[in-house]
C-alpha cells in the first residue's frame, strides 16, 4: 500500500481563495478562504475524505496519471 504525507502537511490555495489538498485530486477544493476560516476548511468534510482516502493505502481520490509524485513512484510503501 502506498501513503502520501503531502495531504496531511499542504493546501494549495489560489489567487480567488480556493483550497485545495492537491491539484492532482479528483475531488473539488475543500473550501475558499475568502468565505471561510482555514481550520474549517482544513477539518472540513472534504479534507477529511481526502485523509481517509489516503490512510486506507488506496489513494482512492488521487489522479494516479497525473499526480507527480505517483509518476515518479516517489510515495512511501506501507504495510496493512
Amino acid at each position: 500500500m502506498l501513503y502520501c504525507p503531502r495531504v496531511f502537511k499542504y493546501l494549495q490555495v489560489d489567487f480567488g481563495g480556493q483550497a485545495n489538498m492537491g491539484p492532482w485530486l479528483t475531488l473539488p477544493a475543500a473550501g475558499n478562504l475568502l468565505h471561510q476560516d482555514i481550520e474549517e476548511i482544513w477539518h472540513g468534510d472534504i479534507a477529511v475524505k481526502v485523509r481517509k482516502g489516503v490512510m486506507d493505502g488506496r489513494l482512492r481520490y488521487c489522479r494516479k496519471d497525473y499526480c507527480p509524485y505517483i509518476c515518479r513512484n516517489e510515495l512511501t510503501s506501507i504495510e496493512a
